[in-house]
């Protein structure tokens, strides 16, 4: 099932996000977070709606989907977010990722939602398949610019029409 996060909920997303964090090449952050470090995003990404999760009857949460801000404060660029899925490493595989953003996706006209940016460490094959598999075209890559692990890695850009399911 999917719904809106609530602040009791921070708790298990800081969980899932830590586990893409430790599992290494997911993330651009490179140590656990806390839900003091991270409370502020949470907040303001619940309170926008556009902070999802899945889960099962009860309160264990599978993953989540954010969208966030591209770019800011720029007025041109209002109608383009940057999109990131995370899920549990025990629940990944089982089509909660597609679930999530497929029930997003259905949502993003209302939202005045018009192109989605995934921004995506080279090495994280998994999520730049996951991306394509949903229609996501490479839009641009920025060369040797993340450091993990002593590698130097591009931040490939992945980018989608809200609109293409209707041409």
């Amino acid at each position: 099932m999917i719904r809106k996060v609530i602040k009791d909920d921070f708790g298990q997303l800081v969980e899932i996000y830590n586990q893409a964090i430790l599992k290494g090449h997911q993330t651009a952050h490179l140590n656990p977070v806390t839900i003091d470090s991270r409370k502020q995003w949470f907040l303001d990404h619940a309170a926008k709606r556009q902070l999802l999760l899945a889960y099962l009857e009860g309160k264990t949460i599978l993953g989540y989907l954010s969208l966030s801000a591209y770019r800011n404060g720029r007025e041109a660029l209002q109608g383009t977010k940057e999109v990131s899925i995370y899920i549990r490493q025990d629940s990944q595989n089982q089509g909660i990722a597609s679930a999530l953003f497929k029930h997003t996706l259905a949502l993003c006209p209302s939202m005045g939602i018009e192109a989605l940016i995934a921004i995506i460490l080279a090495s994280n094959q998994s999520s730049i398949s996951f991306f394509k598999k949903h229609q996501f075209e490479e839009w641009g890559r920025l060369l040797d610019i993340a450091k993990v692990a002593g590698h130097k890695i591009d931040h490939v850009y992945l980018g989608r029409q809200v609109s293409l399911d209707k041409r």
